[in-house]
């Protein structure tokens, strides 16, 4: 069995590892970061700690994306770890931790940040490869 916790960007269903989310956090408005990409919405300070803000949907281009759109009070960041980096990402529903059979992972793409799918409650779910999602925006999370 493998523990994931299971959300929406935009219209699209994500999971990730258990192990690689932190904490989840209420929405706070980022600070701005000048040319910065489209998928990054800023930075917060979480407990000291320096996040980029990336809106996943705009970053994976599921539909939905909240380009240039108000955030809402129901929306979430949750902080995703990969070895030395970390980062915040919005999402707009949690729908929880669930624990799924590794059988039930279909093979996804080598490249990329989806790396398998899956059905949960009658929803196909992508499951994220959080190192290859965080070095998407690497420059932007290490400040160079």
């Amino acid at each position: 069995m493998i523990a994931l916790l299971v959300f929406r960007a935009g219209s699209v269903w994500y999971a990730v590892g258990a192990s690689s989310v932190t904490k989840v956090l209420r929405w706070t408005d980022p600070l701005v970061v000048p040319g910065a990409p489209v998928f990054v919405k800023g930075v917060i300070n979480s407990d000291g700690q320096i996040l980029a803000v990336l809106d996943l949907a705009a970053l994976l281009g599921s539909s939905g994306s909240r380009s240039g759109a108000a955030p809402q009070d129901s929306q979430r960041c949750i902080v995703l770890q990969a070895e030395d980096c970390a980062a915040a990402a919005i999402v707009d529903e949690i729908l929880g931790l669930s624990e799924i059979p590794r059988s039930a992972l279909e093979d996804g793409c080598s490249e990329g940040a989806v790396a398998q799918a899956f059905a949960l409650h009658e929803r196909m779910v992508s499951m994220l490869n959080v190192p290859r999602l965080i070095s998407l925006a690497l420059p932007i999370v290490r400040g160079r």
